[in-house]
């Protein structure tokens, strides 16, 4: 069974999927990138619904389950690294790539805890601790082209407003 076909198999059941309650007609790859040392993949997916509409989503996968990987500790530690040390991943069409990220350190090599935070309908949230340095990381699973509305209103709320609670973006 094709990454797609599995995937069909589960996403318009996810929380965090947009189109529920519509006919999906097609799900196709757009593009995939194997983790390093792992089974697992980061894919791009596009989702055609019956009223036409096609949405794309990021979707952290299990090569061999099938399922959504995005709370194992392999990808969260992955995205976690990739992210602090301005790493590329190489997909089939595409590369994610990280920005690097000074004075932020982890443990290398230490296997991470991750805690799944609830409530987030539209995205993935989640804790993720290298043994006392802890992370709150969201993945946005909705990709749109050019600045994603969480990330203009985030960086904004961190950096522009009075209101000083918001940890900054990274």
């Amino acid at each position: 069974m094709t990454s797609a076909a599995r995937i069909a198999a589960w996403l318009p059941h996810a929380r965090w999927f947009a189109a529920k309650g519509e006919t999906v007609t097609a799900v196709t790859l757009a593009d995939e990138a194997t983790l390093p040392g792992t089974e697992l993949a980061l894919a791009l997916v596009d989702v055609q619904a019956a009223t036409d509409a096609t949405s794309r989503y990021v979707v952290p996968l299990d090569c061999t389950t099938g399922q959504d990987a995005a709370a194992t500790p392999e990808f969260a530690g992955w995205l976690v690294h990739a992210t602090l040390h301005s790493e590329t991943l190489a997909g089939r069409h595409g590369s994610f790539s990280g920005q690097r990220v000074s004075g932020v350190a982890i443990a290398e090599g230490r296997r991470p805890t991750v805690t799944p935070l609830g409530g987030d309908a539209s995205n993935t949230s989640l804790v993720v601790d290298f043994g006392g340095r802890s992370f709150a990381v969201k993945v946005l699973r909705r990709y749109r082209e050019g600045i994603q509305p969480e990330v203009e209103m985030g960086r904004f709320f961190a950096a522009d407003s009075p209101f000083a609670d918001t940890p900054p973006l990274r």
